[in-house]
């Protein structure tokens, strides 16, 4: 049975078309004083395509938010949910559809023919207790080559509150993932993005400091520099939430090196990627010791093999404002990748349609760039085009 949303705030809010145009009028004024950082971008000689990813079912998956490489396995894990059917429902008072975690056969995806237009994905079996809906979010893996464990996001935990999150741990096999650990409360209700430092350690970024609809609206319309990361252990069934950094203008991506020595996180409204060292940032060093300006808002974070970042960077936030609340179309995508100093960067862009719109993750797999989107279908597939030249703009 659907559980009907008989909160008085949480409606109003989601309801009231008023509170919505006041932020976007306040947000109209906020976002377009913040300067952009001019930069000479090194546009890349990537072609893209967009593919349908398909499930079991032969539904075409929606909302794809982030992925993560299990090497061993030799799969990308995608984790997703259609954020405007919620929405929706929610605004209908009605429970919200689940989302899911999937699984993408890497050979397939980097083997990829022209005349593919899809590929297959396998719904991971995911265990929970029922009356936890999954609306994956930000997700990490780690696997040191006896233990393999996911952290997700989970966002949506509360039906009564839009900006309700948990930080979930799972065992990961090559058929399901088994929870083992949950943290929810205040500490984890604006939880964005996760990375795990070992098998019970994660890293998570919150993006706003506050919960509830109404905090959340307010620090949108304000922009207060709180928000940043938190340390979180699994260990015996506790889970505690740690400050790290939270000085932080919508702290939004986190990942770490292969070698563990380093830890990257994006700031949207900071237009920026900071490096840290990461012993030292948990000893409480926060200075970064590299820093890369976008043209625009950076999503998601992943490492390439050579130690360059690969960052989805969204050149019009505020077009995806307006999208998400109904007005205007989807904004394009971009990816940058930048090198491990901050030295060089160069970016990945096409015409609407080459890949999903307003990405919000990409990741090197091979010579392909593979990109994803929370706000659109399927993938986009980037391919090394060899007679394109770089220029420098």
């Amino acid at each position: 049975m659907l559980r009907k949303l008989d909160d008085p705030l949480t409606r109003l809010v989601l309801r009231s078309k008023r509170m919505h145009c006041a932020a976007l009028c306040t947000l109209a004024v906020m976002l377009t004083a913040v300067p952009a950082k001019s930069q000479d971008v090194l546009f890349s000689d990537y072609m893209c395509r967009p593919v349908s990813v398909i499930d079991e079912a032969g539904q075409s998956i929606f909302g794809i938010e982030d992925m993560a490489y299990d090497v061993r396995n030799g799969r990308l894990i995608l984790s997703a949910y259609d954020r405007f059917a919620a929405m929706r429902a929610m605004e209908n008072g009605s429970e919200p559809p689940g989302g899911g975690l999937f699984s993408l056969n890497v050979d397939r995806l980097t083997s990829i023919r022209d005349e593919d237009v899809s590929l297959p994905v396998k719904t991971l079996e995911v265990r929970v207790p029922e009356s936890l809906l999954l609306h994956p979010h930000g997700i990490g893996l780690f696997d040191d080559g006896e233990t393999s464990r996911l952290a997700v996001v989970n966002r949506l935990t509360d039906m009564h509150d839009a900006s309700a999150a948990d930080l979930l741990l799972f065992d990961l096999d090559a058929e399901s993932l088994a929870l083992i650990g949950r943290g929810s409360g205040e500490a984890y209700c604006r939880a964005n993005d996760v990375a795990l430092l070992d098998a019970s350690t994660a890293v998570f970024t919150y993006d706003q400091s506050r919960c509830g609809a109404w905090g959340v609206w307010a620090e949108r319309v304000f922009q207060p520099r709180s928000s940043g990361l938190r340390l979180s252990r699994f260990d015996d069934g506790q889970v505690d939430a740690q400050p790290v950094l939270d000085d932080v203008a919508f702290a939004n991506g986190v990942a770490v090196s292969s070698d563990g020595a380093s830890l990257l996180m994006t700031a949207s409204r900071d237009q920026a990627l900071r490096v840290f060292d990461k012993q030292a940032l948990l000893e409480g060093n926060t200075d970064p010791n590299v820093v890369v300006s976008f043209e625009g808002g950076p999503d998601n974070v992943s490492l390439a093999p050579d130690g360059s970042s690969v960052t989805a960077v969204h050149p019009d936030p505020f077009a995806l404002f307006l999208h998400i609340n109904g007005w205007g179309d989807l904004p394009e995508s971009s990816v940058v990748i930048s090198s491990a100093d901050g030295a060089s960067k160069q970016t990945i862009a096409g015409p609407s349609g080459t890949m999903p719109g307003a990405a919000t993750s990409a990741m090197m797999l091979g010579d392909k760039i593979i990109v994803s989107s929370a706000w659109d279908a399927g993938l986009g597939i980037c391919s090394p085009h060899q007679s394109a030249q770089s220029t420098v703009q």
